[in-house]
């Protein structure tokens, strides 16, 4: 994805975003989040998803338990390091980001 693309999809997002009851709201980021998650074959470590944004591991904690406490997303221990935290979408986090991707494909002007 290009740039022009990517700052489409997240204006249309940020669109769509403001539609959204403010408990329920999700930032761009913890958006990406349950869709990378929904996407991977297995559960991913927060590390993982730290490095995959770019960002540093209190926040990731921080909008994992975010998007937990919503449902979005299950947390557990690490099978072989009960140190790690692995994280996987849950199916509600699924069903949401279909819902939250439909809105914002529709947020994109045709042709763009």
């Amino acid at each position: 994805m290009d740039l022009k693309e990517f700052m489409s999809v997240r204006r249309a997002y940020n669109i769509v975003r403001q539609m959204v009851g403010a408990k329920e709201r999700l930032t761009f980021e913890e958006f990406a989040i349950v869709c990378h998650l929904a996407a991977a074959p297995e559960a991913l470590k927060t590390s993982a998803i730290a490095e995959y944004q770019g960002a540093l591991r209190p926040t990731m904690t921080h909008r994992t338990n975010h998007l937990e406490e919503l449902g979005l997303i299950e947390r557990s221990e690490g099978e072989k390091d009960r140190r790690n935290v692995v994280c996987s979408a849950s199916d509600l986090g699924r069903s949401r980001i279909l819902e939250l991707a439909e809105l914002t494909r529709a947020q994109i002007p045709t042709g763009r």
